[in-house]
């Protein structure tokens, strides 16, 4: 059997009560959790699935913003654009991460050697392959 079961979205109030100590007048709280944006109200979750949404199934912000309508949640177009900009400075660490692995400098590339095997005459071997670079 083959079930299906939409997006739902929900809203996560933290509560953080605030103690005190009698004897120093000392006020403690709990930390506030970590968010994708500072003062935003987008889960790392809410702003994956908006990303995912625009950029993987092409789906447009107007789009996207009619569909959380038709499911009780108002949001503004500029919102969704916002949160997207914003997910976007969040993944520049891993973007320039990948960057930098794919243009290692041309001394770095793997060389294939001539086998000196059983292999016929001519035919370069995989397994003599050498990385250069070792990183």
């Amino acid at each position: 059997m083959l079930d299906v079961a939409p997006v739902q979205w929900r809203v996560i109030r933290t509560v953080r009560p605030k103690y005190s100590c009698r004897s120093c007048e000392k006020i403690v709280q709990a930390r506030a959790p970590v968010k994708a944006i500072a003062r935003g109200k987008a889960s790392f979750a809410t702003l994956a699935h908006v990303v995912v949404n625009k950029f993987d199934h092409h789906l447009p912000l107007y789009r996207q913003a009619e569909m959380m309508a038709a499911q009780g949640i108002d949001i503004d177009r500029s919102t969704l654009a916002g949160w997207t900009g914003q997910a976007a400075a969040l993944l520049d660490p891993i973007v320039a991460r990948i960057a930098k692995k794919a243009s290692r400098p041309a001394s770095c590339t793997p060389m294939i050697r001539r086998c000196r095997c059983s292999c016929p005459q001519g035919q370069d071997c995989a397994s003599q392959a050498v990385d250069l670079c070792r990183r």
